[in-house]
């Protein structure tokens, strides 16, 4: 297993304090210039990655955080421990929460709701008791309703990461799946890809209201350039394999919601079942530029629902509001060597 390279590894090949490697690594004005672009070209050179965890970990240590806590805020998740990743939707969300939480000097206290200790009851004796104002709902799937009612919603500023679970009536925050679609079409088309085919899970596209395929069938319906194909959804039993299907509708281009590895997880068939057309990913976890894609900005989420929050607190903004909201976080176009063409469409 190859050894992660530190800050204390880069400062004993710069000849510096780890504390300054630290500093030029976050760009600080206090170290010089060509001091800087050294150590930074360093770690690049040696393969240093921030840890994600610790990167949580130091924001609520570091001069970001005020000098004063302005308190807690809650969580209501399927989680034991609000861990941060950059490997997963849902480690990525945590880290943004986590990160900005820090920055505003509030901390986070999780309910794990499948903790059964934690009845709704319990939820609202700690919420009382620890003076907590606002609380941020995590997705939430199959979970049982009466929970969600006996919690006391008119002491806390609320919002929730995604559609599910669809109560309480509060403003919500998720990706906007509709118009990275029309991205990743509008990509493929001018590079001259024409038969472009979507695979996705059903009940994926039944939680995020099936924007994807809305988005999808209505762009390509429209489109002069390029044609929609019947939708591979991977979670019915009645569908062929991948391979056919694209053999079947002439496919030249796939978008998916997944990367070609977890479609088809033998790596042999897999490459052969992609070799010779354009795949685009619509959930770009770790941009790499080897898959063409959209960057979600999961930890933008995060942040999101934190800012929501704490803006209503201090407006004292409490309880269900008349007119309910939703804020669509836009996504980034990453390229990436999955799609090759260049040949722009015929006019």
């Amino acid at each position: 297993m190859q050894k992660r390279i530190t800050m204390k590894d880069i400062a004993e090949k710069a000849g510096v304090h780890p504390s300054s490697v630290s500093m030029a690594l976050k760009n600080h004005p206090r170290i010089g210039k060509d001091t800087r672009q050294r150590i930074q070209k360093l770690a690049k050179e040696m393969g240093y990655v921030p840890d994600p965890a610790l990167s949580a970990l130091s924001a609520y240590r570091s001069a970001q955080k005020p000098t004063h806590s302005m308190g807690e805020l809650a969580i209501l998740s399927h989680y034991k421990e609000l861990k941060p990743s950059t490997n997963d939707t849902q480690g990525l969300i945590k880290k943004g929460l986590l990160e900005r939480a820090a920055q505003t000097g509030h901390s986070l206290c999780n309910f794990n709701v499948n903790d059964k200790n934690f009845t709704a009851r319990r939820v609202n004796q700690i919420i009382r008791s620890r003076n907590i104002q606002g609380i941020i709902l995590l997705r939430l799937d199959a979970f049982p309703m009466r929970f969600l009612q006996e919690i006391k919603w008119d002491s806390l500023a609320a919002v929730r990461i995604s559609r599910r679970p669809a109560w309480p009536p509060i403003t919500h925050i998720e990706h906007n799946q509709y118009a990275s679609m029309q991205v990743c079409i509008q990509k493929l088309i001018r590079r001259g890809y024409q038969k472009i085919g979507l695979i996705q899970q059903w009940r994926n596209l039944k939680a995020i209201g099936f924007f994807p395929e809305a988005a999808y069938l209505q762009t390509l319906q429209r489109s002069k350039h390029a044609q929609p194909a019947p939708i591979f959804y991977t979670d019915r039993p009645d569908y062929p394999q991948i391979a056919d299907w694209i053999s079947a509708h002439n496919i030249d281009a796939v978008i998916s919601n997944r990367p070609p590895s977890e479609l088809i997880p033998h790596a042999q068939t897999c490459a052969q079942t992609f070799k010779n057309i354009g795949f685009v990913s619509t959930n770009l976890i770790q941009p790499t530029g080897e898959l063409a894609g959209i960057d979600q900005n999961l930890s933008a989420l995060g942040e999101r629902a934190i800012d929501v929050v704490v803006a209503n607190i201090h407006r004292g903004v409490k309880g269900f509001p008349k007119v309910t909201s939703q804020i669509m976080i836009q996504g980034t176009w990453c390229d990436g060597r999955s799609i090759r063409r260049q040949r722009p469409p015929q006019q």
